[in-house]
Protein backbone atom coordinates (compact mmCIF):
# COMPACT_ATOMS: atom_id res chain seq x y z
CA UNK A 1 0.00 0.00 0.00
CA UNK A 2 1.29 3.32 -0.53
CA UNK A 3 2.46 5.45 2.54
CA UNK A 4 2.92 8.78 3.77
CA UNK A 5 6.28 10.43 2.30
CA UNK A 6 5.19 8.61 -1.53
CA UNK A 7 3.72 10.53 -4.49
CA UNK A 8 0.43 9.29 -6.15
CA UNK A 9 -0.13 11.67 -8.85
CA UNK A 10 0.95 14.71 -8.72
CA UNK A 11 0.27 14.67 -4.47
CA UNK A 12 2.61 14.39 -2.02
CA UNK A 13 1.26 12.38 0.77
CA UNK A 14 1.57 13.68 3.86
CA UNK A 15 -0.55 12.25 6.89
CA UNK A 16 -3.16 9.67 7.41
CA UNK A 17 -6.57 11.06 7.89
CA UNK A 18 -8.75 7.85 8.90
CA UNK A 19 -8.58 4.62 10.52
CA UNK A 20 -6.80 1.91 9.10
CA UNK A 21 -9.84 -0.39 9.11
CA UNK A 22 -11.29 1.31 6.45
CA UNK A 23 -11.08 -0.18 2.95
CA UNK A 24 -10.58 3.23 1.40
CA UNK A 25 -7.31 5.13 2.70
CA UNK A 26 -7.39 8.92 3.31
CA UNK A 27 -4.32 11.34 3.46
CA UNK A 28 -3.63 14.90 3.74
CA UNK A 29 -1.15 15.39 0.87
CA UNK A 30 0.32 18.77 -1.06
CA UNK A 31 0.10 19.04 -4.48
CA UNK A 32 3.86 19.10 -6.01
CA UNK A 33 3.21 22.31 -8.05
CA UNK A 34 1.37 24.80 -6.59
CA UNK A 35 1.58 23.48 -2.66
CA UNK A 36 -1.74 23.45 -1.71
CA UNK A 37 -2.95 21.45 0.54
CA UNK A 38 -5.94 18.80 -0.24
CA UNK A 39 -7.35 15.75 0.92
CA UNK A 40 -6.83 12.34 -1.01
CA UNK A 41 -8.74 9.65 -0.91
CA UNK A 42 -7.14 6.29 -2.52
CA UNK A 43 -8.80 3.20 -3.94
CA UNK A 44 -7.97 -0.24 -4.48
CA UNK A 45 -8.36 -0.64 -8.50
CA UNK A 46 -7.63 -4.69 -8.50
CA UNK A 47 -10.51 -5.06 -6.20
CA UNK A 48 -13.81 -4.16 -8.43
CA UNK A 49 -16.39 -2.80 -6.03
CA UNK A 50 -13.72 -0.80 -4.72
CA UNK A 51 -13.16 0.40 -8.70
CA UNK A 52 -16.66 1.22 -9.29
CA UNK A 53 -16.94 3.19 -5.94
CA UNK A 54 -14.42 5.29 -7.20
CA UNK A 55 -15.95 6.19 -10.05
CA UNK A 56 -19.51 6.50 -8.59
CA UNK A 57 -18.52 8.78 -6.00
CA UNK A 58 -16.14 11.11 -8.53
CA UNK A 59 -19.56 11.55 -10.91
CA UNK A 60 -21.22 12.03 -7.65
CA UNK A 61 -19.20 15.10 -6.36
CA UNK A 62 -18.83 16.75 -9.57
CA UNK A 63 -22.35 17.08 -9.90
CA UNK A 64 -21.94 19.32 -6.90
CA UNK A 65 -21.02 22.91 -6.73
CA UNK A 66 -21.74 24.80 -3.03
CA UNK A 67 -20.06 26.55 -0.66
CA UNK A 68 -21.70 24.40 2.22
CA UNK A 69 -20.76 21.05 0.51
CA UNK A 70 -17.49 19.66 0.42
CA UNK A 71 -15.83 20.40 -3.03
CA UNK A 72 -13.88 17.91 -5.53
CA UNK A 73 -10.78 19.29 -7.07
CA UNK A 74 -9.35 16.04 -9.28
CA UNK A 75 -9.43 12.71 -9.93
CA UNK A 76 -7.15 9.70 -11.77
CA UNK A 77 -5.41 6.86 -11.45
CA UNK A 78 -2.09 4.76 -11.55
CA UNK A 79 -1.11 1.48 -11.65
CA UNK A 80 -3.14 -0.29 -8.93
CA UNK A 81 -5.27 2.77 -7.95
CA UNK A 82 -6.95 5.08 -8.49
CA UNK A 83 -7.56 8.82 -5.96
CA UNK A 84 -10.01 11.30 -5.57
CA UNK A 85 -8.80 14.83 -4.11
CA UNK A 86 -11.55 17.10 -2.61
CA UNK A 87 -10.24 20.45 -1.11
CA UNK A 88 -7.96 19.88 2.56
CA UNK A 89 -11.17 21.40 5.97
CA UNK A 90 -9.75 22.37 9.01
CA UNK A 91 -12.60 22.40 11.57
CA UNK A 92 -14.63 20.50 13.90
CA UNK A 93 -16.87 17.94 13.52
CA UNK A 94 -20.57 18.89 15.17
CA UNK A 95 -20.69 15.74 17.19
CA UNK A 96 -17.64 17.85 18.47
CA UNK A 97 -19.06 20.90 19.71
CA UNK A 98 -22.38 19.74 20.99
CA UNK A 99 -22.52 19.51 25.05
CA UNK A 100 -23.22 16.18 25.61
CA UNK A 101 -26.48 15.71 27.46
CA UNK A 102 -27.21 19.33 27.19
CA UNK A 103 -27.30 20.34 23.48
CA UNK A 104 -26.85 23.72 22.14
CA UNK A 105 -29.47 26.25 22.15
CA UNK A 106 -31.82 27.36 18.76
CA UNK A 107 -30.56 30.74 18.44
CA UNK A 108 -26.66 29.41 18.40
CA UNK A 109 -27.59 27.00 16.15
CA UNK A 110 -29.71 28.83 13.98
CA UNK A 111 -26.96 29.93 11.50
CA UNK A 112 -25.51 26.60 11.24
CA UNK A 113 -28.79 24.63 10.78
CA UNK A 114 -29.63 27.52 8.00
CA UNK A 115 -26.16 26.43 6.03
CA UNK A 116 -26.72 22.90 6.29
CA UNK A 117 -30.11 23.63 4.73
CA UNK A 118 -28.46 24.97 1.87
CA UNK A 119 -26.06 22.59 1.52
CA UNK A 120 -28.31 19.56 1.59
CA UNK A 121 -30.80 21.51 -0.49
CA UNK A 122 -28.14 21.94 -3.21
CA UNK A 123 -27.63 18.41 -3.37
CA UNK A 124 -31.04 17.35 -3.67
CA UNK A 125 -31.17 19.87 -6.44
CA UNK A 126 -28.84 17.96 -7.95
CA UNK A 127 -30.64 14.64 -7.90
CA UNK A 128 -28.15 13.17 -4.89
CA UNK A 129 -29.15 12.04 -2.08
CA UNK A 130 -26.52 11.41 0.50
CA UNK A 131 -27.76 9.05 2.66
CA UNK A 132 -25.45 9.05 5.72
CA UNK A 133 -26.48 12.73 7.21
CA UNK A 134 -25.33 12.74 10.68
CA UNK A 135 -23.11 15.33 13.17
CA UNK A 136 -19.98 13.38 12.42
CA UNK A 137 -20.82 13.67 8.58
CA UNK A 138 -21.01 17.95 9.18
CA UNK A 139 -17.98 20.25 9.27
CA UNK A 140 -17.69 23.85 10.62
CA UNK A 141 -15.07 25.57 9.52
CA UNK A 142 -14.41 29.15 8.43
CA UNK A 143 -14.27 31.63 5.72
CA UNK A 144 -11.20 34.11 4.89
CA UNK A 145 -13.37 36.68 7.15
CA UNK A 146 -13.56 34.07 9.80
CA UNK A 147 -17.22 34.00 9.46
CA UNK A 148 -18.22 30.05 10.62
CA UNK A 149 -19.15 27.81 7.82
CA UNK A 150 -20.56 24.38 7.55
CA UNK A 151 -19.60 22.01 5.08
CA UNK A 152 -21.55 18.61 4.57
CA UNK A 153 -18.71 15.61 3.96
CA UNK A 154 -18.64 12.32 2.88
CA UNK A 155 -20.64 11.07 0.31
CA UNK A 156 -19.16 7.34 0.74
CA UNK A 157 -22.57 6.12 0.19
CA UNK A 158 -24.41 8.61 -1.78
CA UNK A 159 -27.09 8.08 -4.55
CA UNK A 160 -27.56 9.54 -7.58
CA UNK A 161 -31.21 9.37 -7.96
CA UNK A 162 -31.19 8.97 -11.86
CA UNK A 163 -28.09 6.82 -12.72
CA UNK A 164 -27.23 3.60 -11.84
CA UNK A 165 -24.22 4.24 -10.74
CA UNK A 166 -24.56 3.65 -6.75
CA UNK A 167 -21.48 4.34 -4.72
CA UNK A 168 -23.60 2.77 -1.68
CA UNK A 169 -22.84 -0.60 -3.47
CA UNK A 170 -21.43 -3.41 -1.27
CA UNK A 171 -21.09 -0.47 1.13
CA UNK A 172 -22.95 -0.04 4.73
CA UNK A 173 -26.15 2.00 4.31
CA UNK A 174 -26.06 4.07 6.94
CA UNK A 175 -26.12 4.91 10.46
CA UNK A 176 -27.72 3.50 13.36
CA UNK A 177 -29.79 6.76 14.89
CA UNK A 178 -30.13 8.46 11.61
CA UNK A 179 -30.71 6.18 9.17
CA UNK A 180 -34.90 6.49 8.29
CA UNK A 181 -36.56 3.68 8.89
CA UNK A 182 -37.28 2.49 4.60
CA UNK A 183 -33.72 2.53 4.87
CA UNK A 184 -33.66 -0.33 7.65
CA UNK A 185 -36.16 -2.28 5.89
CA UNK A 186 -34.47 -1.55 2.83
CA UNK A 187 -38.09 -1.17 0.96
CA UNK A 188 -37.53 1.67 -0.91
CA UNK A 189 -34.88 3.11 -3.45
CA UNK A 190 -33.20 6.21 -2.15
CA UNK A 191 -35.28 9.23 -1.52
CA UNK A 192 -34.73 12.60 -0.67
CA UNK A 193 -37.32 12.28 1.95
CA UNK A 194 -34.63 9.75 3.79
CA UNK A 195 -31.97 12.87 3.80
CA UNK A 196 -34.96 14.70 5.71
CA UNK A 197 -35.40 11.84 8.52
CA UNK A 198 -31.58 12.39 9.03
CA UNK A 199 -31.93 16.25 9.14
CA UNK A 200 -34.03 15.60 11.87
CA UNK A 201 -32.59 13.52 13.77
CA UNK A 202 -29.22 16.30 13.40
CA UNK A 203 -31.21 18.45 14.84
CA UNK A 204 -32.62 16.48 17.61
CA UNK A 205 -28.97 15.70 18.94
CA UNK A 206 -27.11 19.35 18.34
CA UNK A 207 -30.90 20.45 20.54
CA UNK A 208 -30.18 17.59 22.86
CA UNK A 209 -26.59 16.57 23.11
CA UNK A 210 -28.23 13.52 23.15
CA UNK A 211 -28.34 10.18 20.20
CA UNK A 212 -32.20 10.47 19.23
CA UNK A 213 -32.49 6.69 19.89
CA UNK A 214 -30.34 5.06 22.88
CA UNK A 215 -29.16 1.83 22.52
CA UNK A 216 -26.21 -0.43 23.80
CA UNK A 217 -25.89 -2.15 20.19
CA UNK A 218 -26.65 -1.10 16.59
CA UNK A 219 -29.34 -3.51 16.42
CA UNK A 220 -31.17 -2.07 19.54
CA UNK A 221 -30.99 1.14 18.28
CA UNK A 222 -32.14 -0.10 14.50
CA UNK A 223 -35.21 -2.02 16.29
CA UNK A 224 -36.39 1.07 18.41
CA UNK A 225 -36.33 3.20 15.00
CA UNK A 226 -38.76 0.98 14.00
CA UNK A 227 -40.64 0.69 16.70
CA UNK A 228 -40.86 3.89 19.06
CA UNK A 229 -40.42 7.57 19.32
CA UNK A 230 -37.11 8.95 19.32
CA UNK A 231 -35.63 8.94 23.15
CA UNK A 232 -34.93 12.77 23.20
CA UNK A 233 -38.56 13.51 21.99
CA UNK A 234 -38.89 13.49 25.99
CA UNK A 235 -35.97 15.69 26.72
CA UNK A 236 -36.84 18.76 28.50
CA UNK A 237 -35.52 20.95 25.94
CA UNK A 238 -37.54 19.95 23.43
CA UNK A 239 -40.46 18.80 25.89
CA UNK A 240 -40.82 22.76 26.09
CA UNK A 241 -40.25 24.13 22.73
CA UNK A 242 -43.76 22.40 21.49
CA UNK A 243 -43.31 23.99 17.68
CA UNK A 244 -39.79 23.55 17.58
CA UNK A 245 -40.37 19.45 18.74
CA UNK A 246 -43.38 19.51 16.58
CA UNK A 247 -40.46 20.17 13.48
CA UNK A 248 -37.79 17.55 14.22
CA UNK A 249 -41.27 15.08 14.83
CA UNK A 250 -42.48 15.51 11.68
CA UNK A 251 -39.15 15.15 10.39
CA UNK A 252 -38.66 12.33 12.06
CA UNK A 253 -41.81 10.49 10.72
CA UNK A 254 -41.95 6.37 10.32
CA UNK A 255 -44.12 7.07 6.81
CA UNK A 256 -41.44 9.49 4.77
CA UNK A 257 -45.32 10.79 3.31
CA UNK A 258 -45.84 12.08 6.38
CA UNK A 259 -42.12 13.72 6.78
CA UNK A 260 -41.36 17.60 5.14
CA UNK A 261 -41.39 16.31 1.32
CA UNK A 262 -38.42 18.82 0.54
CA UNK A 263 -35.92 20.32 2.33
CA UNK A 264 -37.38 24.06 1.38
CA UNK A 265 -40.43 22.85 3.48
CA UNK A 266 -38.85 22.30 6.44
CA UNK A 267 -36.59 25.13 6.39
CA UNK A 268 -39.75 27.37 5.85
CA UNK A 269 -40.93 25.79 9.39
CA UNK A 270 -37.55 26.29 11.24
CA UNK A 271 -37.08 29.84 9.92
CA UNK A 272 -41.11 30.26 10.98
CA UNK A 273 -39.81 29.07 14.67
CA UNK A 274 -36.33 31.70 13.89
CA UNK A 275 -38.37 34.53 14.19
CA UNK A 276 -40.84 33.44 17.21
CA UNK A 277 -37.91 32.29 19.48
Amino acid sequence: MIKAGEFIGDYLLMQKMNPSEKTTVIYSAKHKKSAIYVALKIFDTQNQVAFEHFVCEVQILKKLNHPNVIRILDSGQIPNFAYLVTEFLEGVHLNRITPKNIGLPFKTLWPFIEQIGLGLNAIHQAQIVHLDLKPSNILLTHQENLDPLIKIIDFDIAKDIHAPCDSSKEKPWGTPGYIAPERILKESKADIRSDIYAFGAVLAFLLTGQKPFAGETAEQILAKQLSQWPDVMNDSYLGESLELQKIVSQAMQKNPDNRFQNVSEMMKALLIYSHSS
